[in-house]
């Protein structure tokens, strides 16, 4: 069972990722006789690329875990005794932990929550001509959903609060950081061109992840080890 969940999810973010690199700016092109859609065509190409966008790197993150995850399947363990554990194990039970999950949840309630109140601050309609519906759930919906797949299936090891926190800080810190250097290069996107993947909505993000997942980790993981 776990295994198929997890190349669920290496098949799903794998190719939103494919889609992503090699489809979108293509799908784009014909359409930049609207002002957001020619921003966005001119931008990507430029320091940071497709990286500037939170978006991105939440895809990233959980198609990094669904791999690590698959192989762990394959070549780890998956016992419930935390001494017993592989390194691949832990590594996996880490990575989801202190960064799928929270960035899953997230991103993914973020961008909903913004899009049912006004969708042009997350996804403008006019991205419908390029970002197909399916790449858009791919990206939004379904690190969540399998998130909670994952944590309703899979048992996992779950590191302390300062461990998690810690790490996911350094992750959000880090992209945040990312961006400041594309602003301080004259790169950064006003606000009302932006989607869901720029500033300052990835600032809002990243306060609401450490916010969050700080104090919900420890129910999460009383729930995940219940018999």
């Amino acid at each position: 069972m776990s295994l198929l969940l997890h190349l669920v999810g290496v098949a799903v973010f794998g190719a939103c990722t494919y889609y992503d690199i090699y489809y979108v700016l293509e799908n784009a092109g014909p359409h930049q006789d609207n002002p957001l859609v020619k921003e966005l065509f001119n931008s990507r190409p430029q320091w940071g690329g497709r990286w500037k966008f939170l978006t991105v790197w939440g895809l990233t993150v959980q198609l990094i875990y669904y791999v690590i995850a698959a192989v762990n399947d394959l070549l780890g363990s998956s016992t419930f005794v935390r001494r017993d554990g592989t390194r691949l194990q832990r590594l996996r039970d880490l990575f989801f932990t202190a960064l799928a999950l929270p960035v899953a949840l997230v991103v993914c309630l973020m961008f909903w929550g913004l899009y049912a109140i006004h969708r042009d601050l997350v996804f403008p309609e006019v991205m419908d001509l390029f970002y197909p519906w399916w790449l858009n759930h791919g990206v939004h919906t379904m690190p969540l959903l399998l998130g909670l797949l994952e944590v309703l299936t899979v048992r996992h090891h779950y590191a302390s609060n300062w461990v998690s926190v810690a790490l996911l800080a350094t992750f959000l810190v880090t992209y945040l950081a990312w961006q400041g250097e594309g602003c301080c290069r004259g790169e950064g996107r006003r606000w009302e061109e932006a989607s869901l993947r720029g500033p300052p909505a990835d600032d809002v993000y990243a306060v609401t992840a450490v916010v969050l997942m700080g104090p919900s980790k420890p129910r999460v993981k009383s729930h995940s080890y219940r018999k």
